[in-house]
């Protein structure tokens, strides 16, 4: 679990526990990490990176899952395109510029601040079967196994996303009805809304059949954690230093962070919250024409 202090503009949803402000991450052991797309309260997707020195040459860096039905879920790709970008082609599709205001993309292995530079800003390109759809393998995909898919993508053969093409089975006893990538996405979705807004939309409610198939299964699914900011009021301005001999106003808030993590593939594992104190958050400006400092931060 990854988490961030940024602010989240744009955020007009009551959160759960008083939570002023939202970042979120998800991990787990495919050593992807996972961003929310939310339109409203409804979670449409989601964004994920890998470590591109991980990731097969030529393969996915940053994937888009677009929930299509309850519990299915379409795969798009790119490799060359840091996670911010990719976030903007799709907030642009949604024409929602909010679509991932609770998404800690700072945090991605693949965003600017990672990388250090800009990426080129490229559309994404889609998937059948788990390969790439310009990939030579996709004439040949729609009669290859998911073990097959997941054996050329993961060594490098054909175009995909590592440790996650292949779709996996669902464990015993569930239904293969479902794939397993699709069936923990869906759990996503509608763990993060209830631990966010505290209710889970209807389209993102679990199909019964993979709601909880059996409780046995709960020790296959990752550890996937969900970290929300409360932060307090600025406190009065006070005579701040920009840079030497330069005077600004600076306000300080309180802030703190609950991070909450659990197990299960139906959501039987328990849940454990913890509260960190983190220091207080320090904004400083200059100070305006008037000379006097306003009650909140003016930059």
């Amino acid at each position: 679990m990854v988490a961030s202090a940024g602010v989240a503009t744009g955020q007009t949803v009551p959160l759960i526990n008083g939570a002023t402000e939202l970042k979120a991450s998800i991990a787990d052991d495919t050593a992807w990490m996972y961003f929310p797309g939310v339109d409203g309260q409804t979670t449409v997707g989601f964004l994920a990176s890998i470590d591109p020195s991980i990731a097969p040459r030529g393969s996915f860096t940053v994937v888009w899952f677009q929930r299509t039905a309850p519990g299915v879920y379409s795969m798009e790709g790119w490799n060359e395109t840091s996670i911010e970008d990719a976030a903007a082609i799709i907030a642009a599709r949604y024409a929602n510029p909010d679509l991932f205001q609770y998404a800690d993309l700072a945090s991605s292995p693949m965003s600017v601040t990672q990388q250090g530079q800009g990426l080129l800003m490229l559309p994404p390109e889609g998937t059948s079967n788990g390969i790439a759809e310009g990939d030579p393998w996709q004439g040949v995909a729609g009669s290859l196994s998911p073990e097959d898919v997941g054996f050329l993508v993961d060594n490098g053969y054909a175009v995909g996303a590592l440790n996650l093409s292949g779709g996996g089975e669902m464990p015993t006893p569930c239904s293969d009805e479902f794939d397993a990538l699709s069936a923990n996405l869906a759990q996503r979705a509608a763990m993060f809304e209830a631990m966010t807004f505290g209710s889970v939309t209807t389209a993102s409610t679990l199909p019964t059949a993979i709601q909880c198939c059996s409780v046995e299964v709960a020790a296959l699914s990752a550890r996937w954690c969900v970290s929300w900011f409360i932060v307090g009021g600025w406190s009065p301005p006070f005579v701040a230093t920009i840079s030497p001999g330069v005077a600004g106003c600076g306000w300080t808030r309180p802030m703190s962070r609950v991070d909450s993590c659990s197990t299960g593939w139906c959501g039987t594992g328990p849940v454990t919250t913890t509260t960190t104190v983190l220091p207080p958050a320090t904004r400083i400006c200059p100070t305006p024409p008037s000379g006097t400092c306003p009650p909140t931060p003016n930059c």
